[in-house]
């Protein structure tokens, strides 16, 4: 009689877990898109000594990915 209640709530909780997995849930709404803002007055122009140095190039890195597939 035990094992046949066990059985029963085995099958009921499987049943459950594949509705519930293949359930449809809520699609997320998409954020409202911001108006672009408006310029209020037109950008000054900068003059050469006024811009901002380069910067210097960043150092080289070797990186190594290491994996189990054979592709």
């Amino acid at each position: 009689m035990k094992t046949s209640r066990l059985l029963l709530f085995m099958a009921i909780a499987i049943l459950a877990l594949a509705l519930a997995a293949c359930g449809g849930g809520k699609a997320t709404p998409e954020p409202a898109q911001p108006e672009p803002a408006q310029p209020t007055q037109a950008p000054a122009e900068q003059k050469p000594a006024e811009q901002k140095p380069a910067e210097q190039p960043a150092e080289k890195v070797t990186l190594t990915i290491e994996s189990w597939r054979n592709d």
